[in-house]
């Protein structure tokens, strides 16, 4: 017989789960998107992986003569983990929040808006304070990247979180 604490544990592991392959997969979709609008704008493929790579590394990391595959290969790393922390943090709060499970449009607006305010957060406070190069390109760009390609599309995958191996 399985009790009620079971079936929590259960039903908590698969949201943590559905968070952690959800916000893998927006994650890779906002970087292509951030290494597309790079590249058609100018600053260079890469230049998206540098800028994150640069938020361990330093800004050193983005002058041109600077190596550029530690930069990139940091930026892709730290850029899945936040993007696995999100997911999972928008995961186990729509876990918590019934009306977002049942109603996929609900949950896809709300995940959008989330990540609007992520957006604001992470760019004017935490990118103002300590990376300041992250407003070397258009910050329009970047606001549709965050909200649309990441918030968007991670909440289109938590509705969809049976197909990901959530119950």
């Amino acid at each position: 017989m399985v009790t009620a604490t079971a079936r929590a544990r259960a039903e908590a592991m698969s949201w943590l789960k559905v968070g952690v392959i959800s916000g893998i997969l927006a994650g890779i979709v906002y970087i292509v998107y951030e290494m597309v609008v790079a590249e058609l704008t100018g600053e260079g493929l890469l230049m998206p992986l540098r800028r994150i790579g640069a938020m361990s590394l330093g800004p050193d990391v983005l002058s041109p003569t600077a190596p550029v595959t530690n930069a990139v290969i940091v930026g892709i790393i730290l850029a899945l983990v936040l993007s696995i922390v999100y997911g999972v943090t928008v995961s186990l709060t729509v876990a918590g929040i019934s009306y977002f499970q049942e109603n996929a449009r609900l949950l896809v607006g709300a995940t959008t808006l989330w990540a609007f305010l992520l957006y604001l957060v992470n760019y004017f406070f935490w990118g103002r304070t300590f990376w300041p190069w992250f407003f070397q390109s258009n910050s329009f760009w970047q606001f549709l990247g965050v909200t649309v390609f990441f918030g968007t599309v991670l909440g289109l995958l938590l509705a969809e979180r049976k197909h990901l191996g959530g119950r």
